[in-house]
């Protein structure tokens, strides 16, 4: 059974951040308050390098590259806000955060990502609402499992990844409009991480060789 551990005096100090999350402070490393909310931060940053990476790789225009810096300076930021809870990191964690408009359609990408929005919203609501029975049902099911239950901690892999998808979808719109679809699509890495990629000769000739037989 599960119990309860005693905090340790904070690495960081006492918080100075206007939100603490229901995830209990100190209770897995010394050097980190909110350990879940910490770590799926890297979320972020994985998916930006990959981004960064596919970018260069495909000579895609060096904005996308920006965008995708972007979302790691959100992961940065997030992380270094739950792992202090102080804040000038709240700040650095907040101010990231991109808003943009909404104007084109691609629905596979489109409804991927305010679908992770939508859920990450559920889960971060559901961990303010409900934190007292989230606690006590992780001291019922213990560690390592108990972590899933940590929500803000899904609310970071929601947003990193709906980001992702948004900066993925707007890369393949631009190349909609500049009218190169026929020399970029849209490919599948492990089945779930979308990258705009360049269509190779041997993918146009099949393509040439189809339209033909049509």
């Amino acid at each position: 059974m599960f119990e309860k551990k005693e905090t340790k005096e904070p690495f960081w100090g006492d918080p100075t951040a206007t939100l603490d999350w229901c995830e209990e402070n100190y209770i897995v490393h010394k050097y980190i308050a909110e350990f879940i909310n910490t770590t799926t931060n890297l979320i972020f940053v994985s998916l930006a390098i990959f981004g960064i990476y596919i970018t260069l790789k495909y000579g895609l225009p060096f904005r996308n590259a920006l965008g995708y810096a972007g979302i790691a300076l959100v992961g940065i930021g997030s992380w270094c806000f739950h792992m202090t809870l102080l804040y000038e990191f709240q700040l650095l964690d907040e101010l990231p955060i991109p808003k943009a408009p909404i104007r084109i359609r691609m629905k596979k990408l489109l409804f991927t990502a305010w679908t992770m929005f939508g859920l990450g919203f559920f889960f971060w609501n559901i961990d303010n609402i409900a934190c007292h029975q989230l606690r006590q049902s992780r001291y019922k099911i213990g560690m390592p499992l108990s972590h899933l239950l940590e929500l803000h901690g899904w609310w970071h892999i929601g947003t990193a990844f709906g980001t992702y998808y948004w900066i993925v979808f707007s890369s393949y719109i631009r190349v909609i409009l500049l009218r190169k679809d026929n020399e970029y699509n849209i490919k599948w890495g492990l089945g779930f991480v979308p990258y705009v990629a360049k269509i190779s000769k041997t993918s146009k000739k099949e393509m040439k060789l189809s339209k033909k037989v049509e």
